[in-house]
């Protein structure tokens, strides 16, 4: 059989295993509609920051942990004190609750009443990091919220090495002829293949990425040494053999799917920052007459949903009052209030040599 055969049958191919991995993600990856109309100014009580930011990104980040600080803050567990160029913490009761958010104070606290920030500094972020594997581990993806895809996810990861394989062994074909050195070929995708196995074992958050990465590093490799612009036909299938490797990579990223409690709850997260986004100076003064504390309780999902600063905006010109759960050296102007919060949450997982935000 003719090369040019062999190409063309492989990029049937390639277009099936596209085909059948946008299934899998369609049945296993999307999520659907949801229901974003209407105005929400609260959050259920049962979901924390985490979780919020968690569901909303599906994914959780060093800054949705951290918001755990604001989060136990405005629910009475802690103060944030200002002391001089720092901050300090002060416990007032114990979390009992059995969860990621126990983990997170019981290591902020460590069987103290009072922790400061230089106890912190290459320390904590050991707890966030291991609160946001957790989080974001595929084998069990807080099934909370999510079905657990992982078995799916191998199997799309598995169709696209296949593919893969067959693409840089098309361009050897193609670029050395009948001297194909299918042993470069096989130390090729042993160090793909050996790439991807330890950051799947890693379970990080960031470890996907690399992984995917290393996928791009490898498309580059084939578009490089196989581009071959005297034969048009060959080229052309394989920037369709690249554009579809990378097509099915991007799917791959966005497999896990919200169940159906995760999918009522995000159609009230996205309801919620619509809300802040859309708020005004009147609506807010009547949020402020029904419960004065509105804005200091919403304030920590502000934080992680990404409104803050919309929220301090049309707060600042309606109150100049800051949280009780904050303690000010001098200044008690709302905005620095806030804004010093936000740095000490910010600061909460940082390592030696790190800029103080």
């Amino acid at each position: 059989m003719l090369l040019a055969d062999l190409e063309s049958i492989f990029t049937i191919c390639m277009l099936i295993s596209a085909a059948t991995i946008l299934l899998l993600w369609y049945l296993k990856g999307y999520d659907g509609d949801f229901n974003t109309k209407g105005k929400l100014y609260k959050l259920p009580k049962e979901l924390s920051t985490l979780d919020a930011g968690f569901l909303l990104k599906g994914e959780a980040k060093e800054k949705d942990v951290n918001s755990l600080l604001l989060y136990l803050a405005s629910n009475g567990y802690l103060r944030i004190e200002e002391i001089k160029n720092s901050f300090q913490l002060v416990k007032l009761k114990t979390y009992k609750k059995k969860d990621e958010i126990k983990i997170f104070f019981d290591e902020l606290f460590k069987n103290r009443n009072t922790v400061i920030e230089d106890e912190l500094v290459d320390s904590f972020y050991k707890v966030t990091d291991e609160i946001r594997h957790f989080k974001n581990d595929i084998t069990h993806v807080n099934n909370l919220y999510f079905y657990n895809n992982a078995f799916y996810v191998m199997i799309a990861d598995l169709i696209v090495i296949v593919n893969l394989f067959l693409t840089v062994t098309i361009v050897f074909l193609e670029t050395l002829g009948n001297n194909v050195n299918y042993g470069l070929i096989c130390l090729f995708m042993i160090f793909y293949i050996a790439s991807y196995l330890p950051l799947k074992a890693m379970k990080s958050n960031i470890t996907k990425y690399i992984y995917r990465l290393l996928t791009l590093f490898c498309l580059f490799f084939i578009l490089i040494v196989g581009f071959n612009l005297t034969n048009n036909a060959y080229t052309i299938n394989l920037l369709i053999n690249i554009i579809m490797l990378m097509f099915m990579n991007t799917l791959i990223l966005i497999m896990p799917k919200r169940n159906k409690e995760g999918h009522k709850y995000f159609g009230q997260i996205k309801r919620f920052k619509n809300t802040i986004n859309d708020l005004n100076e009147s609506k807010l003064k009547e949020l402020l007459k029904e419960d004065k504390n509105y804005v200091f309780d919403i304030f920590p999902y502000a934080y992680t949903l990404g409104v803050a600063n919309k929220l301090l905006d049309v707060y600042t010109a309606v109150d100049k009052r800051g949280p009780k759960y904050v303690k000010m050296l001098n200044d008690r102007d709302a905005r620095k209030n806030f804004n010093f919060l936000r740095k000490v949450t910010n600061n909460l997982d940082r390592r030696k040599g790190d800029e103080y935000y």
